[in-house]
């Protein structure tokens, strides 16, 4: 009799086993679910806040002219559009970081590569880049945005030409 009690607890004791591994492994998938949600929100909020700079002054005229390729590079403004660059492809450099470590979407990655793809693909922005960029940034962004301008099948409208008419 106290075998076949003991082979009961023991049976019990196996599925309660069972029952917290399923609920644990839930609970795992939500909690990071829970954070992929969070990374792309705070990925979001750090795009915006790197571009937060354009909504000022003549900034958006700046970036416009320095993307389609229109500022000297001794002009003062030609500094201020080096900091824009470095700030928002910084913000971008994060999002790949993010993704590489399976923190950010790959859908979300993609969406952010077409932004990249519009701003280094610009006659002012690929000169930018080829200048700067790639020695500003590490190897594995810098791979990644060479990758998207030899790729341009998904091409967005050129920031240079939407600046234009916005301008107007």
């Amino acid at each position: 009799m106290l075998d076949a009690l003991g082979n009961l607890g023991d049976f019990i004791g196996g599925i309660g086993v069972v029952i917290t591994l399923v609920y644990l492994a839930i609970q795992i998938r939500r909690n990071t679910e829970q954070t992929r949600l969070n990374t792309a929100a705070e990925t979001w909020s750090g795009i915006l806040d790197a571009w937060e700079p354009l909504y000022h002054g003549e900034n958006s005229k700046v970036f416009r002219r320095g993307l389609a390729g229109e500022l000297d590079t001794d002009a003062p403004d030609f500094l201020l559009f080096t900091m824009m660059m470095t700030r928002t492809l910084g913000q971008f450099e994060l999002s790949v970081y993010q993704a590489q470590h399976g923190a950010l979407d790959d859908t979300l990655l993609a969406m952010h590569s077409r932004l990249i793809q519009t701003m280094v693909t610009s006659p002012g922005g690929r000169d930018w880049w080829d200048n700067a960029g790639t020695v500003l940034f590490g190897k594995d962004f810098v791979a990644h945005v060479t990758r998207i301008i030899e790729t341009p099948d998904a091409r967005l409208p050129n920031l240079s030409e939407a600046g234009r008419v916005a301008d107007q």
